[in-house]
């Protein structure tokens, strides 16, 4: 039996990504954050479809209103599900990263409509999380291995930013980098997005149901933040989930059964929040499953004797490491 202040080697989960490119370094750029006017009205013409409808040459002509009324079209389908739209109030991180986008100028704009929702997003990141108090990549003199937030390069070079060959973002590593904050849903719709590590920071708030929506998440890394709130139904519907690292948070609610829709999970970091219940049997069925800690929550049911006998590390509190029908400690180290 240990103590749990003696625990000073679990693993907070971190690794490089893999099978993406490093952020790639260009000349370094002047960052400028825009001044936050209100966005005057924008024209109701029927001629405008859609941005990415119009050739080059039309959208760079196009007038100011007008191209307004299109990027806040484009970004609209963010919001259709939500039932609201942040871009109309002047005070949010959407509006702030929306007057930001435009201040960019029509042809770089009309350049990057391709990617324009996925730098929309990552500016969202940045203002709900106060980025000008982030400790690097906000400047080109702060360390950061790329260059700054916001700067006029493409996101793909931003430090902490990774991306595939054609330039769809699949991991932000933002850890130990004070982020302060919530977790914004819109990084749900960034479809190719793989690694999401933000440990270390001040993030509060829930997690955002959205991130389910991602097929390609393999790991997700928010330990020691001040998250709460119960782990969303539907982050078990992204299936292809390796790495599930949220100690040290506040986290809530039982653990559920949707756990077995995890078939490739193999690490599994809980340890000191607020969960209470049972283990639920279909972690134990988990054929990947290496490496589980739990210890430090409020989880009084003895551990069914399926977790006995199995090849995972496994830490839990010692009262619930011991099965009802088995003499067996099942625990690799229990704490007390």
């Amino acid at each position: 039996f240990i103590s749990g202040d003696e625990v000073t080697s679990y693993p907070t989960f971190f690794k490089s990504p893999q099978g993406v490119p490093s952020p790639i370094s260009t000349t370094p750029v002047q960052t400028q954050y825009p001044t936050f006017t209100p966005m005057y009205a924008a024209s109701e013409s029927p001629s405008l479809v859609h941005l990415d409808d119009l050739d080059m040459n039309t959208c760079r002509s196009l007038p100011g209103p007008n191209l307004t009324h299109l990027v806040r079209k484009k970004l609209f389908i963010l919001y259709t599900a939500v039932g609201t739209n942040p871009l109309s109030n002047t005070s949010s991180a959407q509006y702030q990263a929306f007057v930001w986008l435009l201040s960019h100028g029509s042809v770089a704009v009309c350049s990057m409509r391709e990617n324009l929702v996925q730098r929309f997003i990552l500016g969202v990141l940045f203002y709900a999380t106060s980025g000008s108090n982030w400790i690097s990549c906000i400047s080109e003199t702060d360390g950061c291995q790329g260059d700054p937030f916001l700067s006029e390069s493409n996101e793909c070079s931003w430090g902490g930013i990774f991306c595939n060959t054609d330039g769809m973002v699949t991991g932000i590593h933002l850890d130990k980098n004070n982020l302060v904050g919530s977790i914004p849903f819109e990084l749900g719709n960034l479809e190719f997005l793989s690694e999401l590590v933000l440990d270390d920071n001040g993030l509060s708030g829930v997690l955002p149901p959205e991130l389910g929506s991602l097929s390609s998440l393999t790991i997700v890394d928010l330990d020691n933040n001040r998250l709460d709130g119960k782990l969303p139904t539907a982050l078990f519907s992204a299936t292809s989930l390796q790495v599930l690292d949220l100690d040290s948070n506040q986290f809530t609610g039982t653990l559920p059964s949707l756990f077995g829709n995890l078939p490739d999970l193999y690490f599994l970091q809980l340890d000191k929040n607020k969960f209470e219940g049972a283990l639920p049997i279909e972690l134990a069925s988990l054929a990947n499953l290496k490496y589980l800690s739990l210890f430090s929550n409020d989880i009084t049911a003895p551990v069914s004797s399926s977790f006995c006998g199995k090849d995972i590390t496994f830490y839990a509190d010692c009262d619930i490491c011991t099965p009802v029908d088995s003499n067996e400690n099942c625990c690799s180290k229990c704490l007390k």
